[in-house]
């Protein structure tokens, strides 16, 4: 059940993670449509302010014609108004020619103040889609810091979803009452120190321990007192050995400690002190022990077997 759930943790990280990924990717792609938005409003922008300098200058070059149109309409005026009596045709003709220029300035005027009037208003218009490109590509910076944000919690999730699964995986190779490695996972770490212990050339000791008269508390004085037995043992057991050695519940009543590094004369020592403290704990129970150090040619199940055989050899009538 424990491993089950690890996978499903474990399945339910990667899922977060695709979703992360892809939450990445989607910010990506708004990044970067936000980026040519941003583009196209600037360059909207400065077309708008192209058209807007050459508008003005077609308005100044207006108001100089329709004022040079002004000048000389009122001139003829006057030539009319003071000699028009003496004038011959030829001056007649000319007048009407300066007239007739002005009144084409005028039209040029109005020709460029209307095309004006037309670039204003794109510019205008090219303004309007630039702020609507830049409240686009705003709203899009959000959108990516919110994609970003989610991307990050389900990060976040799938680290946790990991570490409970690897919680699980662990938990699920402890036994539940002693709190010590159950049968199979042990032995394969047990078969990794043999490795390690041959390629090293460093000792390796194996203790094995049966807990003595263990049916007859059950049977005396009731199963829990049986179980506090077992858990009385465990904690003795792991209060002689160092935080990296193994302690594994090899049966009902029968554990088994790897003591890397430690010879079977100090496994001795340590085994001895064990015993004397369990005997001065409430369940005063006891504890046969057997030593078996590695040796060329072993396996982790040749050398539980010899720890085992040495156990019944020390081991008294009665126990």
């Amino acid at each position: 059940m424990h491993r089950q759930a690890g996978a499903r943790r474990d399945t339910s990280a990667d899922e977060r993670d695709s979703a992360a990924h892809e939450r990445d990717e989607t910010s990506e792609v708004r990044d970067h449509d936000r980026d040519e938005r941003d583009h196209a409003a600037d360059d909207r922008d400065r077309a708008g302010d192209e058209r807007d300098v050459v508008a003005a200058a077609r308005d100044r070059a207006a108001d100089r014609r329709d004022a040079a149109a002004e000048r000389r309409d009122e001139r003829a005026e006057r030539a009319e108004e003071q000699i028009y009596p003496q004038l011959t045709q030829q001056a007649h003709d000319r007048l009407r020619h300066v007239r007739a220029s002005a009144a084409s300035d005028r039209q040029v005027s109005a020709g460029d103040r209307q095309l004006n009037a037309e670039d204003r208003a794109y510019s205008a218009g090219a303004r309007e889609n630039a702020e609507v490109d830049r409240e686009t590509a705003s709203t899009d910076r959000r959108m990516g810091d919110d994609d970003r944000e989610h991307a990050e919690a389900d990060r976040q999730s799938s680290s946790d979803d990991r570490l409970d699964a690897a919680t699980e995986r662990e938990t699920s190779h402890l036994d539940e009452l002693t709190g010590s490695y159950r049968r199979g996972p042990g032995l394969l770490e047990l078969q990794r120190e043999v490795s390690r212990a041959m390629r090293t050339s460093q000792p390796l000791t194996v203790v094995f321990i049966d807990v003595d008269h263990l049916k007859h508390v059950n049977d005396s004085q009731g199963h829990a007192a049986g179980d506090q037995l077992l858990k009385d043992v465990g904690t003795v057991l792991a209060s002689k050995m160092r935080s990296y050695d193994l302690l594994m519940r090899y049966g009902g009543d029968e554990f088994v400690c790897v003591l890397a590094g430690v010879s079977a004369d100090v496994a001795t020592g340590r085994m001895a002190q064990a015993s004397t403290t369990l005997m001065s704990m409430p369940s005063r129970g006891s504890m046969s022990i057997g030593i078996a150090e590695l040796v060329r040619g072993d396996t982790a199940a040749t050398l539980v077997e010899r720890a085992d055989d040495d156990m019944y050899q020390r081991r008294e009538p009665g126990h």
